[in-house]
């Protein structure tokens, strides 16, 4: 706590850029929706101009997949030239640069207190989409008086699962960020009831199915129902869930 007094400024603006970098938000491209959030990409410039130091780090695994997505991409330009139009090869160099750019941040080595501002972020970024969606609900079904089943396309969206489910697990186990006091522990299960709203809300199958699925591995590795499953830990659960999103 005494950190985070010194420096309440650059925490601050730290958990500002966090929050903003978790909102959804896209434009239109040749009629199609592009997610166009990608404010993340300045943290390290951000790091840099706030005076906070952070030791770098050279991961071996991804330097490789840097060199091979490189290469693919490298692979790629005579098509570019002769066969794409400018805006075609713009989108094509923009999207390889916009998939790159989070791996830079595999080089930064970040602390304890850059991890649980994320994690503060990452909360509230959720409680607000979970508020927005109950209030888009709200004025959907009974303003506007439309049926529950219609409001996929109004008010659902698949791209904020994992993001969501992420803040419920995060909100689970942050026994960082929630103290052990009846307090506390009230404020998370209002925390995990409305983010867990919010999830439904998405209307999206593989979130439900990603968050029943990881909530049954948390079951039975704490009930040790499989011993085989004893050394998994909240990080094999995330990439549970990620990867059932993905598919």
């Amino acid at each position: 706590m005494e950190i985070i007094k010194k420096d309440t400024l650059i925490n601050t603006l730290l958990f500002i850029l966090f929050f903003f970098s978790l909102q959804e938000f896209g434009i239109q491209i040749g009629g199609d929706g592009v997610s166009a959030n990608y404010i993340f990409i300045i943290l390290p410039l951000v790091l840099f101009l706030l005076g906070r130091k952070h030791e770098l780090s050279i991961p071996l695994e991804v330097v490789l997949l840097l060199i091979i997505f490189s290469f693919i991409y490298v692979v790629g330009i005579p098509n570019d030239i002769f066969n794409l139009s400018n805006m075609e090869s713009f989108r094509r160099f923009a999207s390889y640069a916009i998939f790159i750019a989070p791996f830079t941040l595999t080089f930064i080595k970040f602390n304890s207190l850059d991890l649980r501002l994320f994690k503060l972020a990452v909360i509230s970024a959720c409680i607000y989409y979970c508020l927005l969606s109950l209030y888009d609900l709200t004025y959907w079904m009974y303003v506007v008086g439309a049926d529950i089943v219609d409001l996929k396309g109004e008010i659902g969206s698949q791209r904020y699962g994992f993001i969501l489910l992420l803040g419920f697990f995060i909100t689970l186990f942050g026994d960082d960020i929630f103290k052990p006091t009846l307090k506390y522990k009230v404020f998370k299960f209002i925390v995990l009831a409305v983010i867990l709203s919010g999830i439904f809300l998405t209307f999206s199958k593989t979130s439900v199915v990603s968050l029943v699925a990881s909530l049954l591995i948390y079951l039975a590795l704490n009930f040790k129902i499989f011993s085989a499953f004893e050394k998994f830990t909240i990080k094999h659960i995330i990439y549970t869930s990620f990867f059932l999103l993905l598919i």
